[in-house]
């Protein structure tokens, strides 16, 4: 079992790697985690729905809303959608926001300082999700506040004593925030009210639709901002990483990645990546409740679709990654462009759908949906058909909070009380 042994020589392909290792004064702000309170209290579907009604944002459709769904879906269900919505860390990460405490409090601007001077990892994880912006895009920033105000530029001030309002670290996340905050991710059960597709526009329409589904909201790089958040970290070009810019001397440059977006390899990156985890897994027994993983519209090189079969249908390639231990002697990996949230039918009925959207690191769900752009991504596309822009919203949904955080961690999925109460030392 080892689908990748052919791509190995590539640059770009990585072992598994080790745990961050942490300072003492990292492991003691983790520490504080075991003292969180357990998860209690009862879901109040009517407080949820008025805290909906004062979101200051308006909302351009009412289709996905508990308002609306509550005369046609069963309460216990809606409430039910509430209360599984988390926000889901890898453990990797939440030990570097223990260590990018320690880096500001001693070595931040003042502002910063003291901000996260008594800061918990918990209550740094509600800022994340309650401090961004509700739409940022553009390679110029363009961003909506919470406040309704709305423009661009001005966020590389954020956090520095150059700081200018709207724009201030007590209620925006800057930069560097922003690259953690891209490794923070909200999964619940949702209602899907139609197939997700692109141009879907928030219309009921669930004939032939998945009426249930999981639904995980993920945040890849951003590299429209040169030389900030991700592009600084990721991305190795010519003009960036000099010695001018603190980045030292390079030994080969021509073996870097290149920039990302246009890099012909990053599909194959994506694709291989799931691969070699889903082989580890399966190893370590740890995914017997997966039993497929389809790839929707992503174009991979001929040396990739080579690792696949075409089937009879000459519309899906798959591949069959063994393994004796799987109750279904393994995990059948496909390319096939369907609709998010498109009916599951013939083999594949009754599975339970596990679907991800485009979210972005300093925006609400749906990004763009917030200023009526229904049709231009997979963000807004999501939000018209899904209760994400309620359930992964922190300011509505009050179960999405710091007591309800999971980490992804070796031996599974762990509220975040439990993994520091195991994996920090007494």
């Amino acid at each position: 079992m080892d689908t990748i042994q052919n791509f190995k020589s590539a640059p770009w392909i990585k072992q598994c790697w080790n745990l961050l290792k942490m300072k003492n004064k990292s492991e003691e702000i983790l520490k504080q985690c075991k003292s969180l309170p357990k998860e209690e209290g009862t879901i109040d579907l009517d407080a949820l729905i008025n805290n909906s009604n004062s979101f200051p944002i308006p909302f351009p459709i009412d289709t996905v809303r508990l308002s609306e769904l509550r005369k046609r879906k069963p309460v216990e269900k809606l409430l039910r959608n509430i209360e599984s919505t988390y926000a889901l860390v890898h453990e990797r990460v939440l030990r570097q926001m223990a260590n990018f405490l320690v880096f500001k409090r001693e070595y931040g601007s003042s502002i910063e300082r003291q901000l996260y001077k008594d800061m918990t990892v918990p209550e740094f994880v509600n800022r994340l999700l309650l401090k961004r912006a509700v739409t940022f895009m553009y390679p110029e920033d363009f961003y909506v506040l919470l406040t309704g105000e709305r423009d661009s530029e001005g966020w590389e001030s954020v956090g520095t004593l150059q700081q200018k309002a709207p724009l201030v670290l007590e209620n925006c996340l800057s930069y560097d925030e922003m690259k953690l905050s891209s490794m923070l991710y909200v999964s619940g059960l949702t209602y899907c009210i139609n197939d997700g597709r692109r141009r879907n526009s928030g219309v009921v329409e669930e004939e032939g639709v998945e009426e249930e589904a999981v639904i995980i909201g993920l945040i890849g790089p951003r590299f429209e901002r040169h030389r900030k958040m991700d592009y600084e970290d990721v991305l190795i070009t010519r003009d960036q990483n000099t010695v001018e810019n603190g980045f030292g001397h390079a030994n080969n440059t021509d073996s870097c990645l290149g920039v990302w977006r246009i890099s012909s390899h990053q599909s194959d990156v994506y694709i291989l990546t799931f691969i070699q985890r889903i082989e580890d897994f399966l190893r370590k027994g740890l995914i017997n409740h997966v039993s497929d993983v389809n790839f929707s519209y992503i174009r991979v090189s001929d040396d990739v679709r080579g690792i696949f079969q075409q089937s009879s249908s000459k519309t899906v390639a798959r591949k069959l990654i063994s393994h004796e231990g799987h109750p279904k002697g393994g995990i059948n990996i496909q390319l096939e462009n369907r609709e998010p949230s498109s009916k599951l039918s013939g083999e594949h009925a009754g599975k339970l759908l596990v679907m991800t959207y485009p979210w972005d690191g300093n925006a609400h769900p749906g990004n763009e949906f917030w200023i009526g752009s229904l049709t231009g991504s997979g963000d807004p596309a999501a939000a018209c058909s899904t209760q994400v822009s309620e359930l992964h919203n922190a300011h509505i949904n009050t179960t999405l909070t710091r007591h309800t955080v999971r980490v992804a961690a070796e031996g599974g999925l762990l509220p975040i009380r439990e993994y520091c109460l195991t994996h920090t030392q007494l």
